[in-house]
């Protein structure tokens, strides 16, 4: 998942407010997650989870996204995405973002023509005009993908190494929703770590960067803000392993649910921790929002005698977004209506990070960042 800020915010608003449709239905339907034969925690991909998915029955959306962290402490985000959700038709969309440390943000938003998309079904080969995302070229733990983008006066030309082969969650891979087990959202790791470096083009001219990075695809047949009332992502990356979190909380109809998922990922692979537990503390209220946050947040996994513990305590909101600024003062009052009012935030933070595994404890105190996605 997806979900990354500004970059997911406006997939999220473009994908799933058109047609404006809700099912405000407050009867409790079940969540099958991630459902799975017993001993089953991750399984390896196929050359059919890179590409693209026709889906007939429910409203098509699907989005490949790359998140990077360069080595100077900027976070790069890229998502190619297709949605039918709009009146007129498949509409593909194309988004990159550089988030600064200090807050400062550049970034495009690219809606093109249906006949400028070009997807593969069995591979990753993404383009929409003169900018593409493609791989894994090669074989093996080191496959490469290519990340283009070039529009008016931002660019990114990326080398992605993948350092570990893809995954995806248990089973199918998949969040099942409602009674008839109908709809459902679909996520694919395609690299849980990767070394990147390459150039990116801002106003300021073209410079050199290189860092560590994640890639995901996911689709659904289901409206993101549906199932879905927030999303928190945490994703760290050191010379000898990555970890990868996600934790999606659910709309009442679905019962408020958290989901989340803990991955550890090296470069023999990725294991899925199956028992994970988030505690939030200190709650405290965005004067500029009025929605509540943890300036703590404790995340806590096992499996068996093997434990991860991640405290995330916020240092400082590196970037706040309003999930309706692509919308004009007719759709925003409109969906107002409903109580939706989207916000991305980016939390820089303190973290400390104790890893036991076979016996041996390691910890780390990195500075890093954590992302938070509230829809209503």
């Amino acid at each position: 998942m997806k979900f990354s800020l500004k970059t997911f915010l406006y997939f999220l608003l473009t994908f799933h407010l058109s047609p404006l449709t809700f099912n405000l239905a407050k009867a409790d339907e079940p969540i099958l997650t991630f459902p799975h034969p017993p001993g089953i925690t991750s399984t390896l991909l196929s050359a059919r989870d890179f590409g693209t998915h026709q889906i007939r029955e429910g409203i098509y959306n699907e989005i490949w996204t790359f998140e990077g962290y360069t080595d100077e402490g900027e976070i790069i985000r890229s998502a190619i995405g297709i949605s039918e959700a709009f009146p007129w038709g498949s509409t593909p969309v194309f988004s990159a973002s550089l988030l600064k440390p200090d807050g400062t943000i550049q970034q495009f938003n690219l809606r093109s023509e249906k006949e400028e998309f070009r997807a593969a079904e069995e591979w990753l080969d993404l383009s929409i005009r003169q900018s593409f995302f493609r791989g894994p070229i090669g074989t093996g733990n080191k496959n490469t993908f290519q990340l283009k983008i070039q529009e008016k006066d931002f660019g990114l030309s990326l080398n992605l190494i993948c350092l570990s082969l893809g995954w995806r969650p248990p089973g199918e891979g998949r969040l099942i929703f409602g009674r008839e087990k109908k709809s459902y959202w679909d996520i694919s790791v395609l690299c849980p770590r990767t070394r990147f470096e390459g150039q990116i083009i801002t106003p300021a001219g073209p410079r050199s960067v290189k860092g560590w990075g994640y890639i995901d695809h996911t689709y659904s047949n289901i409206r993101i803000l549906e199932f879905s009332r927030s999303w928190i992502s945490y994703r760290v990356h050191f010379l000898g392993f990555s970890l990868n979190f996600l934790e999606i909380t659910a709309t009442p109809k679905y019962g408020n649910r958290a989901i989340p998922l803990l991955a550890l990922v090296n470069d023999n692979g990725t294991r899925l921790f199956p028992e994970v537990k988030v505690t939030r503390e200190e709650i405290v209220r965005d004067e500029k929002t009025g929605y509540y946050y943890p300036q703590v947040l404790k995340i806590e996994a096992r499996d068996g005698a093997d434990r991860i513990n991640i405290n995330l305590r916020v240092k400082n909101t590196t970037n706040r977004s309003d999930g309706l600024a692509n919308l004009n003062s007719a759709e925003r009052t409109f969906i107002k209506m409903f109580g939706i009012r989207p916000v991305g935030y980016t939390f820089a933070n303190e973290a400390e990070i104790k890893l036991t595994l076979d016996g041996k404890t390691q910890e780390f105190k990195p500075a890093s960042f954590h992302s938070l996605l509230i829809i209503n």
